[in-house]
């Protein structure tokens, strides 16, 4: 077999693991136990949002901001952390996502485990549609501020 057909599996297989962890991460962090992120500094909080709009919404756009968006600091550190990461390609933000909640909350995975995280397979999961029907919504998204 020639190197770049098992670099190309092998990319495929990549790309396959960091979907699932992804979404897993994401079932986690929309139905897992909130305590578990409640006790967050900012910047780590500010990091998860940032990633996780990356992936959903892509780039931080570049309109310029209403002022009132100056008036909440969660959000416009939730906003400076999303700016930082520029044109980040999603499957980068996945992965790192998925590192930084691994940092936080090691045992994450365990219990998606334990708690039957079983995601819908085709298309989105069920946890990124609750996510991107809360940011559609406004409640987090910056979008809604410009």
């Amino acid at each position: 077999m020639a190197a770049g057909g098992h670099e190309s599996r092998s990319r495929s297989i990549e790309v396959t693991d960091i979907e699932e962890e992804w979404q897993k991460a994401i079932h986690f962090v929309a139905k897992g136990p909130s305590a578990s992120l409640q006790f967050l500094s900012k910047k780590p909080k500010s990091l998860l949002f940032a990633y996780k709009a990356q992936v959903l919404q892509g780039p931080y756009p570049s309109l310029q901001l209403n002022e009132s968006t100056y008036d909440d600091p969660d959000l416009s550190g939730k906003e400076a952390a999303w700016k930082t990461l520029g044109d980040m390609p999603k499957q980068q933000a996945k992965r790192e996502f998925v590192a930084l909640l691994t940092m936080l909350v090691p045992n994450w995975k365990q219990w998606c485990n334990e708690n039957g995280s079983s995601l819908v397979q085709s298309g989105e999961g069920e946890a990124t549609n609750i996510l991107s029907n809360f940011l559609a919504n406004g409640a987090l998204s910056l979008r809604g501020k410009l």
